[in-house]
């Protein structure tokens, strides 16, 4: 069981992780008296063929039958280092990149900045180009908002010893949260504020409009005011428009003396007399 315990355990290979693969299988090799046939041509083929199927049991899938191809474990080796140099330069300078434009997003956490920063050097790690936790720190810095501007400014004037993310992430952490109570604060003003309305009225007199001062209601026929009887009360005819149909039971009454006769008793809060007829000609 401690056997079982202790013995080494390699990745197998797949296609973006061959920095670390090809660490930890020579030192695999090595342990096993098998890194001669990488290194030395002449090898017995007991050692080389040991060492060909070690390189075959750690690989993914879809190498094998590259590896097929090769009857040498140096060939086999340098085919693997071959492929998978130039891919690993280009992953590195990409990585790289990354990491020097890193920038946070909008309403992003800053926990979550700080975890992409650090997946970025573990990619990096994992591609065989380590970068130093002060590096990553300082790009972290750097892709940081204008809101983090003071204690940037004192981060990099104050501190003695080299910075972490780990150092740096509770300062940080005090400024996102005055950031997110500060914009609570700004969207509940804003919620409250009162409705200032359209310019063409008030909420209060909602009938006032801004031009006249009053909202005028279209009337029929294309006209914008008809006339009121002064008798009836009712649009569209006027009882001074036709005089001689303002009639009494003892004769015709004149236009004058009928508006001088409604007005007096309009004036005086009484009513029109009972007996008193006209009939109404309509508005042309």
């Amino acid at each position: 069981m401690a056997h079982e315990v202790d013995k080494p355990i390699v990745e197998r290979l797949d296609v973006d992780n061959y920095a670390t693969w090809k660490t930890r299988m020579k030192y695999l090799l090595v342990s096993k008296g098998l890194w001669a046939a990488i290194e030395i041509d002449d090898v017995s083929r007991e050692i080389d063929q040991k060492a060909l199927a070690q390189i075959g049991l750690h690989v993914k899938e879809h190498h094998l039958s590259t590896l097929e191809r090769y009857d040498t474990a140096k060939g086999a080796w340098t085919h693997l280092q071959q492929v998978y140099q130039a891919k690993s330069n280009a992953r590195k300078l990409q990585l790289r990149q990354e990491l020097t434009l890193l920038k946070m997003m909008p309403n992003e956490p800053l926990t979550k900045f700080f975890s992409r920063a650090q997946d970025l050097q573990t990619q990096l790690r994992a591609a065989g180009h380590p970068v130093a936790d002060q590096d990553v720190a300082w790009a972290v810095l750097a892709g940081l908002p204008a809101a983090y501007s003071t204690v940037i400014t004192v981060l990099s004037t104050t501190s003695e010893n080299d910075m972490t993310l780990t150092d740096i992430l509770p300062k940080l952490l005090h400024v996102e949260q005055k950031e997110q109570m500060t914009q609570r604060r700004d969207e509940t003003a804003l919620t409250a504020r009162p409705s200032s309305g359209n310019g063409t009225g008030s909420s209060r007199n909602p009938g006032f409009s801004g031009s006249t001062g009053f909202n005028s209601t279209p009337r029929p026929n294309g006209s914008s005011h008809q006339k009121t009887c002064y008798y009836c009360g009712r649009p569209g005819h006027s009882a001074i428009a036709a005089p001689s149909s303002v009639t009494t039971r003892s004769g015709a009454i004149s236009a004058g003396s009928i508006s001088s006769s409604r007005i007096a008793a309009s004036s005086s809060g009484s009513t029109a007399p009972s007996h008193w007829q006209h009939t109404h000609r309509q508005q042309q």
